[in-house]
C-alpha cells in the first residue's frame, strides 16, 4: 500500500510596521491550537488543512492578522503579523502667550505603551515669521518605559 503525503508548508511572518517602512519583529501566535512564537519568519512542515490563528496582543500596538491559514497538500499556506506601534505626541510651549522678540520653549513628548525599540525622527515646523534657535529635528530612537522628550 503506497501512503500519500498529507503535509504542507506553513510560512508565518511577523513585521513591524513603521512609517514608511517595515521591520522584522517577533510574535507570538496560536496555530490549531499550538503555541508557535515567530521572530522574523519562519517556514514549517506540518499537516494540511485550515487552522485558526490567533495573535497575542502586544501592549502599545495594533495587531492585524488573519484569523486562520490554510496549507495545501505539498504546497505552502501563508500567514502575515502585523505590528503597528501607537505613539502619542505632543508639543508643550513653556509660554502660553508670546510678543514679537520672545523666546519660547517648545518641548516635543512621545509616549507609548509598546516596549520594543522605535526609530525616532522629528522635524519642528514653525508657522511663517517664527525662527528656531538651536536644533529643529531629532533623530535616533527610543524605548519605553518612559517617555523620549526633546527640549
Amino acid at each position: 500500500m503506497a501512503q500519500v503525503d498529507q503535509t504542507g508548508q506553513l510560512r508565518l511572518s511577523a513585521e513591524l510596521l513603521l512609517p514608511g517602512s517595515s521591520v522584522p519583529t517577533q510574535a507570538d501566535l496560536m496555530v490549531g491550537g499550538q503555541p508557535v512564537q515567530v521572530s522574523g519568519s519562519q517556514t514549517r512542515t506540518t499537516a494540511a488543512g485550515t487552522f485558526p490563528l490567533t495573535v497575542a496582543e502586544v501592549p502599545g500596538a495594533q495587531v492585524s492578522a488573519p484569523s486562520r491559514v490554510t496549507v495545501p497538500r505539498g504546497g505552502v499556506g501563508e500567514a502575515r503579523v502585523q505590528v503597528r506601534p501607537q505613539v502619542n505626541l505632543s508639543l508643550q510651549s513653556d509660554k502660553t502667550a508670546v510678543c514679537v522678540g520672545d523666546t519660547v520653549t517648545l518641548t516635543a513628548r512621545a509616549t507609548t505603551a509598546f516596549t520594543g525599540l522605535l526609530p525616532l525622527d522629528l522635524q519642528l515646523v514653525l508657522p511663517e515669521g517664527m525662527q528656531v534657535q538651536g536644533p529643529s529635528s531629532l533623530k535616533g530612537s527610543s524605548a519605553s518605559p518612559g517617555p523620549a522628550r526633546c527640549a
